[in-house]
This record gives structure tokens, sequence and C-alpha cells, in this order.
């Protein structure tokens, strides 16, 4: 009978004892207090993970009674007492995540002194259900409360020393005691570990020789946290005078052991992979000879299909060390596995190796045994770029990129043949966005600067153009396109770039076609956002003579094009915007989209923001005033405009925005309750302050006489509930009784 069956047999046996004490005829004779506490510590539990709103109330009364108990004589007693604190742990946890405001993990903060007083004392009991139990709890305290132990490190080494070291531990007492110490490792400073380290790190090297699979495996684990101990990516005081060599040797010995076995538990062999990747990173320097005899074994590791994946993540951990690691001994082969492996099935396999390749590639891009075999990767990139699967597509191109900037002239020419054509497939589809865009326009950017002859800019332009001007091609197509050209013209040398300007200036012009315009309407925004285009003297004006056209798209274009070139030069451009809203009504509409692509572009960036609050004061007027607008197209772009900039001056926007609620206009009343749906799909927190007192009065316009008001604010509403609930939430008493109201049928608006 192996170590897993006995402990299997001993908790069946354990419950059957306790389910036969249960079940046993009570006499006159019983203590029956203990029952009555069991029953009460129960209760509690199901308050706690039913009634989360009681939160305060629970930490203001409760816990503190719950943490007294933890010295109940009765073990089955104090095991509940247990197990109910941490549903209050994992209660204060999933209440912090739904609400970062919370004040449960400050009250948390505050008990933590008392509950490691009173669970110090557990860790010494003879009791294993006991030991477990306390360690249970601990572990969920370190998860929902990191660093919260960094105070009282010494008072718990060593109730985990006693649980490792006792010869009479349970296999599971010394499986939670290891599990306990890895997330305190994971989730402290390492200072605090430091005076300690001699008293932990022997047992826990004892344990990673264990023969039972699963105490040697969590062993491992934590010896790669306290790898990360001994000696940190960022040096602190406290390290400066600790000498790890010691405990380096050792750790290394003990995962080695472990490592050489072939047949040996599929976790074991993962955990002491894993481990030796981290010692080789941080103590490479340091293992002389033996560096090359584990690399060499980490190949082999690559080569076996179990171990594969675990091999290639502890590769990129070794090739991101600081110390920079001579690799050269395993280098073409490790390249050649992972390019091998991205033609594999496995999608987690093809994601890890692409990763690993990306760092190889930035720290050892310059090694000429890595170079020679960058074409060999570059066939395998080619066939994970589509828009099939948009995350590997990023990060082949990604790589790709990569590849240019560390070695332009061996590889641009392989990038050319093989990257840019399904380049610009991808370009062609309706799906492409996000990472996987902005990895495409790096890579254009990275091939013009890589002055190849031929892969010029005006060759990539000429191919962009082709896809851009293609027939029937989407509105997301033509505007990813535009993009591109934007990343060719922005990363060239300045006379390229002022040429190409003025070429699509020149293409806007009354002679040009719709197609053309439209094109080179949105290439002129995309480009002029990311570089200052005032120097143009005719720019403006050709834009602003789109507005005249009969074709919406072109206006369209036009307002996008001239507030995105605003962005790049809000000094001269937005001062005249604000004019040419007051003084031309007929294209106020468009305007009103420019003036909106400047607030979402500005207020994206924290540069961006300060920038647009110098305007702050001359916009909002603006906005306020055309609240009134009898379009409604207009009166929902000030809204947009007015919820964004509530996120970029909160102090100033939310009490004027509270002011105009009682407006006698309702057009002013809708649009003011329609702004709250652009700022809370926002995570600001200073926002939201602002806001919870005062939602009230905007959650009060569902009793509004005017039909789109109470509309707009059931809109706003619902925004908030998915966005952001806690706006809501203590509104819901007085606000739910008139949603209701608004659900019944109205015999007035009915045929």
């Amino acid at each position: 009978m192996d170590a897993e069956d006995l402990d299997t047999d001993v908790n069946d046996s354990a419950d059957e004892a306790e389910d036969n004490e249960e079940q046993e005829d009570y006499s006159d004779d019983d203590d029956m207090s203990w029952k009555v506490r069991r029953s009460s510590i129960k209760c509690l539990g199901e308050v706690i993970k039913t009634r989360p709103e009681m939160s305060t109330m629970v930490y203001g009364q409760l816990a503190p009674v719950i943490i007294g108990r933890f010295k109940e004589r009765e073990e089955n007693v104090k095991l509940d007492v247990f197990s109910t604190f941490v549903d209050l742990l994992k209660q204060t946890g999933q209440v912090t995540r739904r609400n970062p405001d919370s004040k449960s993990l400050a009250s948390l903060r505050e008990l933590v002194p008392k509950v490691v007083a009173g669970v110090t004392k557990q860790l010494k009991e003879k009791s294993v259900k006991t030991r477990s139990g306390a360690f249970a709890l601990l572990r969920e305290l370190v998860v929902v409360l990191p660093g919260a132990l960094t105070d009282h490190i010494a008072s718990l080494v060593s109730g985990i020393q006693f649980s490792l070291g006792d010869k009479n531990s349970h296999s599971n007492l010394k499986i939670e005691a290891l599990i306990f110490l890895r997330l305190l490792l994971h989730s402290h400073p390492a200072d605090p570990f430091y005076p300690h380290v001699k008293i932990l790190a022997p047992p826990v090297f004892k344990a990673a020789r264990d023969p039972y699979y699963r105490i040697s495996a969590e062993a491992l684990r934590v010896c790669s946290e306290l790898v990360k101990v001994l000696r940190p990516a960022s040096p602190s005081e406290g390290s400066k005078g600790f000498d790890s060599k010691p405990f380096a040797k050792e750790l290394f010995d003990a995962t080695m052991e472990k490592l050489k076995i072939q047949d040996i538990d599929q976790e074991v062999k993962e955990s002491a992979i894993t481990c030796m990747g981290l010692v080789v990173a941080n103590f490479g320097d340091e293992l002389g000879g033996e560096l090359n005899v584990v690399l060499k074994m980490l190949v082999d590791r690559l080569s076996n299909e179990i171990t594969r994946l675990t091999a290639v993540k502890a590769f990129e951990t070794i090739a991101a060390s600081p110390l920079h690691i001579d690799l050269s001994p395993v280098l073409p082969d490790v390249v050649k596995d992972l390019a091998s492996f991205l033609r594999k099935a496995n999608r987690q396999l093809k994601q890890s190796s692409l990763s690993t390749l990306g760092v190889i590639v930035k720290n050892y891009g310059n090694d000429k045994k890595a170079v020679e075999l960058f074409d060999t990767v570059l066939q395998e990139l080619a066939p994970l770029i589509s828009d099939a699967d948009l995350h590997l597509s990023n990060l082949a191109l990604m790589l790709s990129a990569n590849m240019i900037q560390a070695s332009a002239s061996s590889t641009a020419p392989a990038v050319g043949a093989q990257i840019v054509p399904k380049a610009l497939d991808l370009l062609r589809s309706t799906l492409l966005q996000g990472q996987a865009l902005e990895s495409l326009l790096s890579l254009f950017g990275a091939l013009v600067q890589s002055n190849n002859k031929n892969l010029g800019f005006d060759f990539l332009l000429q191919k962009l153009m082709a896809v851009a001007e293609s027939k029937d091609v989407n509105k997301s197509v033509l505007l990813n396109s535009a993009k591109a050209v934007a990343a060719l013209v922005n990363a060239s040398p300045a006379d390229v770039r002022n040429k190409t300007v003025g070429n699509f200036i020149s293409n806007i012009d009354a002679q040009s076609s719709d197609a053309s315009k439209h094109l080179a309407l949105y290439c002129l925004g995309e480009i002029g956002r990311k570089t200052d285009l005032s120097a143009q003297a005719q720019l403006q004006t050709s834009i602003l003579a789109c507005f005249d056209s009969s074709n919406e798209e072109i206006r369209q274009a036009a307002s996008f094009a001239l507030g995105n070139i605003a962005v790049g030069s809000l000094e001269k451009y937005l001062p005249q915007i604000l004019e040419e809203i007051k003084k031309n009504p007929k294209i106020k509409y468009l305007l009103m989209h420019s003036l909106r692509e400047i607030i979402v572009r500005q207020s994206a960036s924290q540069e961006g923001v300060v920038a647009l609050k110098k305007y702050q004061d001359t916009v909002l007027p603006l906005l306020f005033e055309n609240c009134e607008s009898a379009e409604e197209g207009t009166r929902n772009v000030v809204a947009e405009c007015l919820g964004k900039l509530s996120l970029v001056s909160p102090q100033q926007l939310v009490p004027a925005l509270v002011q105009r609620i009682e407006s006698s206009s309702a057009f002013t009343r809708a649009t003011v309750v329609t702004s709250l749906k652009f700022s809370v799909v926002d995570r600001s927190s200073e926002v939201d302050t602002l806001l919870v007192p005062e939602m009230p009065k905007f959650l009060n316009l569902l009793n509004d006489k005017d039909l789109n008001v109470r509309k707009n604010t059931l809109l706003s509403m619902n925004y908030a509930a998915h966005n952001k609930p806690i706006l809501i939430r203590d509104s819901l008493p007085s606000t739910l009784p008139l949603v209701f109201a608004e659900s019944k049928l109205k015999v007035s608006f009915s045929r």
C-alpha cells in the first residue's frame, strides 16, 4: 500500500468515526454544549456566505468572536471555526473584487495580529487535523491579503518547521504546510525571510527528496519560490548582507536529483524542470561546469512530448535572466526545437514557443548561431498569421518585427518573402483588431526602418494602397489600411513624410474620385494623430471643403480627419474647431464629431488629459449650450463628450452635470443623464466617489414627465448595472419601484 492509499484510508476512517459519533443516541450524561457551539458556528458560516452586504457588521461584531474560539477544546468544533473564518476570508475577497472601495480589507488587516496569535498556538498542537485546518486558514489569508504576514514571519516559522520536520507528521499535513509556505514566499517581500532561511530551507530540501510524489512536487514548487528569495531580481538592502551560496548549492543538488530521474511521476518532473529553470536563471553565473550539463538535460526534456511544454517555459525563464546566461552550446538546438513546435496542434505549446522565441530574439538576437536560424523560424511563423487565431497572429507578427530589429540585413528579405504576403492577407480581414493590429503596424514600421532596398517605403505603400483601394472594401479594412499607411509614414524620414502628406492633401481636392478622397482623409487623420501637421498650410482648408460633399462617407471621413490632426497639434486646431462650431451651424454636427475625436483620444492618456484641461473652460460652455440642440445626433455626441470629460476632470464636471438635472429643457436633462453611460464604462475610482452620492438625483429622472428623459435614464441605469453596480446599489430601494412602474403598459401610449 502506497502513501496515497494510506492517506485515503486514514481519512475515510476518520470520516466514518465522525459519522458514527454523530449518529449515536444522545444520553443524559453526554456533554451537549459542544454540539450547540458547532451548530452556532455553522449557522454563522451560512450567514457569512449568503449575506456579503453584512461584511461591515461581521468584522465589527462576529470576526473577533470567531477568532476567540480558535482555542476551542473540541476538535470538530475547532475545525468548523477555522472553516467559518476561511469562508469569511473568501467572501472578503469576492466583495473586494466587486467593490474595490470596500472597507473589508482594512478591517481584516486590523485583525491580522489577533488571527496570527490565535493560529500560531494551533500550529503546535498534536492533532494533525487541527494543524491542517490552521494552515488552510493562513493560506486563504495570504491569498486575500498578500503581504499581511510580513511582520509575523518569525512567529510562524516554528510551526512550519514543526510540521515539516516531525517524523510522525501525516503526509497531508506536510503538503498543507508546503502549500502555505509557497504562498507565503510568493506573496511577501524577501527581506523578512532572510533570518529564517537556515531553519526553513533544510526541511524543504528534505521534502523535495521525499519518495511520495505529492510531497516532493510541492516541495520543489516551494524551492522555486525560495530561489527568488535567495537571489531576487531586484536586490534589496536586506539581500546585500545575506550569503545565499550555501543554500543555492543544496537547492541545486535537491532539484538535480529529481531532474535526473526518468521514471518518476509527471508532477515531480514538471516541478523539477520549472525549479531548475529558475535556478539557472538566478544562479547560472555560479554553476560553473554544471551549467552546460543542466542545459543539455533541459534540451533533452524538450524532445520528450510529456515534458516539452514545461521545458519551453523553463528556457523562456533562462533566456530572460538579467545574468545573460551563456546559451551558445544549446542555442541552435533550442531554436530548432521551438520552431518545430510551431507546427504542432497543441495551441498552448505554440503560444509558449512563440513567447520563448521572442525572449531569445530580444536577448540573443546578435548571436550568429541564432541569426542563422531566423529563416527557419520565419517559415514556421507564416502559417500562423491569419484571422483564425488573432492571438497567435499577434505573437508571430511581434516576433517577426523583433527579428528585423535584431538583424535587419539578414532577416528582412525572408520577412518580405514569407511574412509580408500573410500580413497583407490579414489586413484584408474584417476581424483584425486589438493587439494583432498593433503588432502588424509595428512590423510595417520596422520594415521601413530596416532600409532594405526590396522592402522600401514606396514598395510597401503601394501594397497597402492596393489593399485599401480594392473593390467593395469594408470600412474597418479601410481604417486598418489607413493605420498601416500612417505607421509607414511616421517611421519614415521627414522629407518622405512631408511629400506623402502633400500627396494625400492633393487627393482630397475637387477633381479626385470619392474613393481616393475617402482613403486620403483617413490616412491624413491617422498620420496627424501621431505627427504634428500644423506646418501644412492648406490641410485644414482642404478638409473643411469636404464637409460640403454630397457623399455622406466623405463628410464623416473629413470629420474624423479634422479631429485626429487636432490631436497631433492641439494648440493650433482645437481653438479653430471651437470657433467653427459657433460660426457654422450647418456643419455643427460634423464639427462636434471632430471635437468628440479629440476628447476621446486625449482622455486615453495622462499627457492628453493634461493638455485637454487647458481648454476645458472653453469647451464646457459650448457643450452645455448644445445640450439643447434639436438634432438628436448632436445631443448624443455632446453626451459622449461630457461623459469622457467627466473622467478628465470629475471635480468640475460631476457637480455641473448634477446642476443641469433640474434644467427646464427636457433635451438638456436627457443629454446629461445619457452622459453617465460614457462615465461608468471607465474604471476611474475618483469619478465613482463623486457619482455615488449623486446617483439618486440622476435616477429620480425616472419620474420625469418627458418620455425621452425616462428612456435615457433607464439606459444609463442599465449600463451602470452591468459595469459598475456599486453606483446604483444603495439607490435600488427607491429606484426599483420606479423601474417597475415603467414596465407597465400605459394606455395613453398604446394604439
